[in-house]
């Protein structure tokens, strides 16, 4: 059986985790990644916004489908009844996230707010401490995510890794 469905929820929990939903057969599927396992992954980083998150997880997704593919064919969950409907809480392990998302080389680029108020989009290059800082200036963090998510910025963002690499950062 297929794991089907599966999306990232859009908000994430009080605890800062990021609820990732499908469906196995009928079964509805949640698997709940904590704040501080994301967080871990980036040892040099300080810690990821909310926003960060959502986008690491959604920008991983299919690593994480793989995760919860196997989880579900192990049945390795628990019945949740909550007042919406019961659900399966897939069985969170820190050591498969970090196994499985290391495949990906996990470099997402992020907005920071700078001292001035206003905001930055840092690229964090393999193998380097400290991330290759844009040059564009963003009043807002929203006109820098919705830069950042553009094609222009994906472009921008791809070639910076490209010449950062080429010339071992």
């Amino acid at each position: 059986m297929k794991l089907t469905d599966v999306e990232v929820n859009d908000r994430p929990e009080i605890d800062g985790s990021i609820r990732v939903g499908g469906h196995f057969g009928a079964r509805r599927v949640v698997y709940q990644i904590p704040r501080v396992p994301l967080d871990d992954y980036f040892p040099k980083w300080p810690h990821l916004s909310d926003a960060q998150r959502h986008t690491l997880v959604t920008s991983n997704l299919n690593a994480i489908k793989g995760i919860m593919q196997r989880q579900c064919e192990l049945q390795a969950w628990r019945e949740i009844r909550a007042p919406g409907g019961s659900f399966w809480l897939l069985e969170f392990e820190p050591r498969d996230l970090h196994r499985q998302l290391s495949d990906y080389q996990l470099f997402v680029p992020y907005v920071q707010m700078i001292k001035d108020g206003t905001f930055q989009v840092n690229v964090p290059i393999a193998g380097s401490p400290f991330p290759h800082v844009l040059p564009d200036v963003f009043r807002t963090e929203e006109e820098a995510e919705t830069w950042l998510d553009s094609p222009i910025g994906r472009e921008l963002v791809q070639k910076v890794r490209m010449t950062k690499t080429e010339r071992g950062h």
